[in-house]
């Protein structure tokens, strides 16, 4: 059999996808809660309860009636979804069939569905005739009715609801699937490495996609059985919201006398269990750690051009000639410091590549030099890479106050404390009136499965944006953003990536660099207006990595 997988990610993926499957076979297990012994498959009793009686008043039986009905309406979820998912293949790879795919168009496929797939789930459950058949003796409109109180169904669908999450909660099968899960991430990595990762992220990624996508306020919202307890997000208003007092567009002026010389840093990834002249092609996504008698490439001693990361002394030698020769003004230090073993790191590892690198520039540039620095967090910092859960700040507030000791030496008591409640602060570069504002990626972080929950504007972050380009643009200021991942890249929640152009558009006059990191590649990004595509408003300085 021949399953190509491109990448890490692509792997992830593949991984998530299959996981539903999994569950869905694993609830099947459970037959007695999905006994169904008086369910009519014509419907028409359940027709005769709404010509009969008033839906507001049923009996036991009445509502069991109801109940059976829904339970079988997620075995032909199920079901449905396991006919959609047989086309991306991944039935025929579990089974061990032997095909030959091109993984790109599976891959593709896969993509476009998944979504759909998800919804499927809680979207074949609906009877659109028969609700309709339960809210005609009032003459309700269904949507209106969805909006302002409760149908039939909604007690019933809670219910059910209800036992499906006991079910979820007991993890019936779910080390059969992370061992399945094991087997399919072995065909593009290394065992070893997919058997770490999965233990450290297969409880975050189920978790997540269940506490969403079957939640029963969720479930029972989203098939309009009970009223509605959620706003919809609506691009469209917010931006018009946004940009209704946008002022006249000024030309920015440039004093001749008066310049900053700027060194932006960004994606050090240093590794300190690094060894020259040993093996830097060892088929795992970190290398350069392991001497061979006779490697495939060599690790030089300085870096590789290869699955590495950068040794301590490479670091120091560039934060040398950085303070003896380059000598800027301000430095921006927007994160991602750690090496790439993500299924290795600890909490301790994962803040000492910020600590040793923060406490390295803090003496050769800002206590020898007086330069000012101002950091943002990466996503790399965080000892789950990439995760960072946005609902138990007491948790993170660990991640968070270990790194603000040591932003504290670069920006002072007060703005570490900020940073420390959300990872996120603001401050003016003193004596000017240049403010940069440093965001924080996890909360956008299209990876960061948390964010499954609930993807509307974590933690307010593009709410405080918002707040301090209005407090800038009255104060006479001009503004510099900086962060980690860039708003547009896939990396980048589709929301998030869309009030942020907004924002960008709206505060335009102001707005004097955006500066980012996390491609590794040296690049300019282009930013387009919300209402004419062929007009544009600002860009993204994104800089290369440090590591190679």
């Amino acid at each position: 059999m021949v399953f190509k997988v491109n990448n890490f990610n692509q792997a992830i993926a593949l991984i998530i996808l299959t996981l539903l499957i999994l569950l869905t076979d694993s609830c099947l297990t459970q037959k007695s809660l999905f006994e169904t012994n008086d369910f009519n498959e014509n419907r028409n009793d359940l027709f005769n309860i709404f010509k009969e009686r008033n839906p507001e008043n049923l009996n036991e039986n009445e509502l069991q009636l109801i109940e059976n009905f829904i339970y079988k309406k997620i075995e032909n979820a199920i079901s449905n979804i396991k006919t959609a998912l047989s086309n991306t293949k991944i039935l025929e790879l579990l089974q061990n069939s032997s095909i030959e795919s091109n993984y790109n168009n599976d891959f593709l496929s896969a993509q476009n569905n998944k979504t759909e797939l998800f919804h499927s789930l809680i979207n074949i459950i609906s009877d659109k005739e028969l609700l309709l058949s339960a809210s005609s003796n009032s003459s309700i409109n269904l949507d209106e009715y969805h909006n302002t109180k409760d149908s039939i169904f909604c007690q019933p669908c809670h219910h059910v609801m209800n036992k499906v999450d006991k079910l979820i909660a007991k993890r019936i099968g779910f080390n059969l699937i992370k061992r399945l899960l094991t087997e399919i991430c072995s065909l593009a990595i290394k065992r070893n490495v997919c058997e770490d990762a999965i233990i450290r992220y297969g409880d975050i990624v189920y978790d997540s996609i269940m506490d969403h996508y079957l939640d029963s306020e969720f479930v029972c919202t989203f098939i309009k059985v009970c009223k509605n307890h959620y706003i919809p997000y609506n691009p469209d208003e917010y931006a018009i919201k946004i940009l209704k007092d946008k002022p006249e567009i000024n030309p920015p002026i440039f004093p001749s006398n008066s310049t900053l010389k700027i060194l932006h840093l960004t994606d050090l990834h240093i590794d300190f269990y690094y060894e020259a002249y040993s093996e830097a092609e060892c088929g795992e996504p970190q290398c350069c750690r392991d001497k061979k008698d006779k490697p495939k490439k060599e690790a030089g001693y300085w870096g590789a051009v290869a699955a590495c990361d950068l040794p301590l002394r490479t670091l120091e030698a560039m934060i040398e000639q950085i303070s003896e020769e380059i000598k800027p003004d301000l430095v921006l230090w927007t994160g991602d410091n750690g090496s790439h073993d993500v299924w290795k790191l600890s909490n301790d590892t994962a803040a000492v590549s910020t600590r040793q690198i923060g406490n390295l520039i803090y003496e050769k540039l800002v206590k020898k030099n007086g330069i000012l620095l101002i950091p943002s967090i990466g996503n790399h910092e965080e000892r789950n890479v990439d995760e960072f859960n946005v609902f138990d700040m007491n948790y993170e507030s660990i991640l968070l106050k270990n790194i603000s000791e040591v932003y504290k030496q670069f920006i002072g008591e007060e703005k570490a404390s900020d940073f420390s409640k959300d990872g996120y602060f603001t401050m003016l570069v003193p004596n000017t009136k240049l403010r940069v504002i440093s965001i924080n990626c996890f909360l956008c972080d299209t990876i960061n499965f948390f964010l499954v929950k609930n993807p509307t504007d974590p933690l307010g972050q593009m709410e405080y944006l918002r707040q301090e380009l209005d407090k800038a643009e009255k104060a006479g200021e001009v503004v510099f953003i900086i962060g980690h991942i860039p708003p547009g890249d896939w990396n980048y929640l589709a929301q998030c990536s869309y009030r942020y152009n907004v924002l960008m558009e709206r505060y335009q006059n102001i707005i004097r660099g955006q500066f980012y990191g996390h491609t590794h590649w040296d690049e300019i990004r282009i930013l387009h207006s919300y209402s004419d595509i062929s007009k544009i408003i600002g860009m993204e300085i994104i800089a290369p990595s440090g590591t190679t």
